[in-house]
């Protein structure tokens, strides 16, 4: 227990309704005819119209019709700005009939600095969507730091027809008031100190060794009120955007981590960034958990990305955000990753990038205290990032090895090293092979001998397949589903609309987006909890007279975790990662076969066995790749950069988990999908020891035999040696990343030349272009 020294407390404003401010909205209902409104802003010029009513709104009264024929954005806003302080709460609201059409409405305000420069364009956004009648939609905001007005606004995007009136804003809390400390405060334990700078909205953490790292940004959105400190802790006051009392707590731990914890109750009207915006400086790197890996210098210009969750696949893979400057690394680990996302900036005018760590809401609650634990470390860089993560990994829980998942299902002996296969007897129509057991012969003996081989099969097919020692796996999916008149025979139709993902205005979530015959096919989205029974019956229908020994269930962990508000199976984030996660575990801990899914997330690690896609960058594959898997498309800048390219990939995924999990690229960015990138991908595969994924049919596999062939030995030799086995290090050998090593942990070290020259190794020995070596090992 903690004996709080109490340095200093700042008075607090007591949360007190200033009924005499009244409702700052000029004209609510548009019952002057918009006197108090500018002019309808869209981006498609001409794209909409409001008209005032009489006696169309909520209460018979006066409203407005809003109605929006662009896919753009739009903007209906105040003439007049209101001063505003720091600390300031305020609630907005307003009623609203539809929303018909396929865009959204938002209820919010912009507020701007002394400047005039916009500190935010949405503050305390509201929104509907979907058609209804009259709702009253409404929420609560405190002004951020810096800002001096605000201008209310009704704002969306995409085509709809609306109806407006009764429209509020009301100042319901006034600003607090206190007087900055003079001096930072400042805790330490174990070698570790965190010094607050309040003035300057300001943490640094240094390290024993003297290595200092910034955050900044703690109190600039919500407003300070207090804090107290004890030798190795410290507790912040603030106030959330809805005027709730909120607790930030930092404690210096054992290990000379510092806690960072951020504790409310009630509601939670907007997204929080916490503890801040962690600082680079020239010279310094992102540890990027994107897919397998990215190393992006703080400065570089190329990298760039929208806000990226840490609980799905298309986020980030793993919890957590890592810097390095030179051997130095600090961790930035969320230990509660269920509502959270990763938000970057751009370097901007010679300063480094920045990250932050941004907080949602749980079904519109705080819920839980919110956890992020900065570790900092003296060596290895981005290697010792990775393995600090594995560490706290193996105390999660997370580490499984997939020796030790090999006692319950015993086929994963079959999965460790294969090729990854998919074959069609036509591609480009997805026209199945009927006799699949004929092409599996014929690749086996032409030497591919360890395959993942994906089919839907007859029983005899699929009997032959395992009889010839493949691993024979279905495709399935527990999450599109489709309209009952949806006129494709093979698109899931079971669960509509009962089991459906409903938004919070009830509303389905769209899904997968099926294409045929040069229509489209929107989908819903199947609620992880009933889907768990379904899955069960039809696996085990299906095992009764198929010899199956893996499955793959798409989406589950491409996905992100989602929100249900439908009132038969309501979920929170963390609700649907249970059920998901029991999706998963019924497949390799039920039918005791080897599981896989898509894209990948680490939370599901300790019940899966492979993820398809974890190879593949998620923002670089190339254009359509969902759809199409076999046409030729132009490789763009960023897939080879990125993608293929030899500086920015790190193996961080497989530094944590390669002996627990097999990477795949994504079937639509699959090894011979560019044949130009060939060379690359098997490069890639043989030094990170993931075997390679082929895309094929009839005519490509009898036209390039023998590159099919070439690719099984040189990409997936690595993956035959080493499967089983800890990376343990990964080394760029030089400074364009062109020449790279790994080690694995029966001393098994694999050497990669990227580049278009010859070059020799520190034994003396000679590694030709675009070629690797393996050695070592028993």
């Amino acid at each position: 227990m903690i004996r709080w020294l109490l340095l200093f407390v700042w008075s607090v404003a007591v949360l007190t309704v200033h009924a005499a401010d009244g409702n700052l909205v000029e004209d609510p209902s548009f019952a002057d005819g918009a006197s108090g409104w500018s002019s309808l802003w869209t981006r498609e010029s001409g794209a909409g119209a409001v008209q005032p009513t009489s006696n169309a709104g909520h209460d018979g009264g006066a409203g407005l019709h809003v109605a929006i024929t662009g896919a753009g954005e739009w903007a209906l806003e105040q003439k007049h700005p209101l001063t505003v302080q720091p600390g300031e709460v305020y609630a907005l609201a307003g009623w609203v009939r539809g929303v018909e059409g396929a865009g959204e409405l938002h209820l919010s305000v912009v507020v701007r600095d002394a400047a005039g420069g916009v500190i935010t364009w949405e503050k305390g956004r509201r929104t509907s969507a979907g058609v209804h009648a009259w709702q009253r939609v409404a929420g609560r905001f405190a002004v951020p730091d810096g800002a001096t007005a605000m201008t209310f606004r009704v704002t969306g995007r995409g085509a709809l027809t609306a109806g407006l009136s009764g429209l509020e804003l009301v100042r319901v809390a006034a600003a607090p008031h206190w007087d900055l400390p003079a001096q930072p405060l400042r805790i330490a334990a174990a070698g570790t100190s965190l010094e607050w700078s309040a003035a300057q909205r300001l943490l640094t953490l240094t390290a024993a060794d003297g290595q200092a790292w910034q955050i900044g940004g703690l109190g600039d959105a919500l407003p300070i009120s207090g804090a107290v400190t004890a030798p190795d802790a410290m507790r912040i006051a603030l106030r959330d955007a809805g005027g709730g009392d909120l607790r930030a707590d930092f404690t210096v731990e054992a290990d000379a981590s510092v806690r960072c914890a951020l504790t409310g109750s009630g509601a939670m009207d907007d997204e929080v960034d916490f503890p801040g915006s962690l600082s680079s400086r020239a010279g310094d790197a992102w540890v990027v958990p994107l897919n397998e890996g990215l190393l992006v210098p703080a400065t570089d210009p190329r990298f760039t990305t929208g806000p990226l969750v840490f609980y799905g696949g298309h986020g980030l893979c793993m919890p957590f955000l890592g810097l390095v400057s030179g051997e130095h690394g600090l961790l930035a680990l969320v230990e509660t990753q269920d509502d959270a996302v990763a938000v970057f900036v751009p370097p901007q005018s010679g300063a480094g990038s920045t990250w932050s760590i941004r907080w949602q809401p749980s079904r519109g609650q705080w819920g839980y205290t919110r956890m992020v634990r900065l570790l900092p470390l003296a060596a290895r860089g981005y290697v010792g990032i990775a393995k600090a993560y594995r560490a706290w990994a193996q105390r999660d829980g997370r580490v499984v090895t997939l020796r030790e998942k090999a006692k319950t299902v015993p086929q994963v002996a079959q999965l460790v090293g294969a090729v990854d296969l998919w074959w069609w007897q036509e591609g480009a129509s997805w026209t199945a092979d009927p006799h699949p057991e004929v092409a599996a012969r014929e690749i086996r003996d032409a030497g591919i001998t360890q395959v993942l081989w994906s089919v839907e099969a007859k029983p005899e097919a699929v009997k032959a397949i395992r009889e010839l020692g493949f691993l024979p796996g279905r495709y399935d999916i527990y999450q599109d589903v489709y309209a009952p008149e949806t006129p494709i025979a093979w698109a899931t139709k079971d669960g509509w609309p009962d089991d459906l993902v409903l938004l919070p205005d009830g509303t389905p979530m769209q899904g997968w987006v099926l294409r045929e015959n040069g229509r489209e096919y929107p989908g819903g989205v199947i609620c992880s909890h009933p889907g768990l029974a379904r899955l069960r019956t039809k696996v085990a229908a299906d095992l009764a007279n198929h010899s199956y020994g893996a499955r793959f269930l798409d989406t589950t962990t491409a996905s992100p975790l989602r929100e249900c508000w439908s009132p038969r199976h309501p979920e929170s984030r963390s609700d649907d990662r249970v059920w998901k996660v029991a999706q998963l575990r019924a497949i390799s801990g039920e039918f005791h076969l080897v599981c896989g899914s898509e894209t990948g997330m680490d939370l599901a690690a300790p019940v899966v066995h492979y993820f398809e896609g974890m190879m593949s960058l998620g923002p670089y594959r190339l254009p359509d790749s969902g759809y199409d898997l076999f046409s030729y498309r132009k490789p763009q800048e960023d897939f080879l950069r990125f993608q293929v390219g030899p500086f920015y990939r790190i193996p961080l995924v497989e530094l944590v988990y390669h002996d627990c999990l097999v990477s795949y690229w994504y079937w639509g960015d699959a090894s011979n999908r560019v044949p130009e990138a060939w060379d690359e991908r098997d490069l890639l595969n043989a030094l990170y020891g993931t075997p390679p994924v082929f895309v094929t049919d009839r005519q490509r596999w009898d036209r390039d035999r023998a590159r099919y062939l070439r690719s099984y030995q040189r990409g997936g030799e690595t993956a035959r040696r080493t499967g089983w086995l800890e990376m343990l290090d990964h080394a760029f050998l030089n400074a364009d990343h062109t020449l790279q090593r790994s080690r694995f942990a029966d001393g098994t070290t694999v050497w990669a030349n990227f580049g278009a020259q010859a070059v020799v190794l520190e034994d003396g020995t000679r590694l030709e272009a675009r070629e690797s070596r393996l050695v070592g090992g028993p």
